[in-house]
């Protein structure tokens, strides 16, 4: 049932665009969003560090519902959490995120970097800054992981 509700929130079309407009949040108000708008979906929200001075918000999409085996084309499912999130990040420039994916077995690992830099990309497209992000890197799990941290821009 989780996937059918998360896989239901981009099954309406694009994304109107007051959904894409900048909203001033903290990381706890986006955490509690978040948290109500994904319950009963797979992905796992967490309220983290980045250091002692950043505090941080990790936002897991399981694999199944990122990418197709083989493929770096971000799906639907993920595609509404991202949706979700980029008012918050355009409303909150100094926030900067990283976005780590996994690699399929069968493909080698350098498709889990190409798998995050389309997640970067289509956060981009929809008018995340490009500075913004920490370089984008494969992970030997099981989820695409986008931490949001609360620390200044880098010059």
């Amino acid at each position: 049932m989780g996937l059918v509700a998360l896989a239901g929130c981009a099954a309406t079309g694009p994304a109107p665009p007051a959904l894409f407009e900048p909203r001033a949040l903290s990381l706890a108000e986006l955490d509690a969003e978040l948290r109500r708008e994904l319950k009963g979906t797979p992905v796992q929200i967490s309220a983290t560090a980045a250091s002692s001075e950043s505090p941080a918000l990790l936002i897991g999409v399981p694999q199944p519902h990122g990418f197709e085996l083989g493929s770096a084309a971000v799906k639907p499912a993920l595609a509404a959490v991202l949706d979700r999130l980029v008012a918050a990040l355009k409303g909150n420039p100094r926030w900067l995120v990283q976005v780590s994916a996994p690699f399929d077995p069968r493909s080698g690992s350098f498709q889990g970097q190409d798998r995050a830099s389309a997640v970067r990309d289509y956060l981009v497209v929809r008018g995340v800054a490009a500075p913004r992000f920490e370089p984008p890197r494969g992970n030997a799990g099981s989820a695409t992981e986008i931490t949001v941290i609360d620390r200044p821009v880098r010059p």
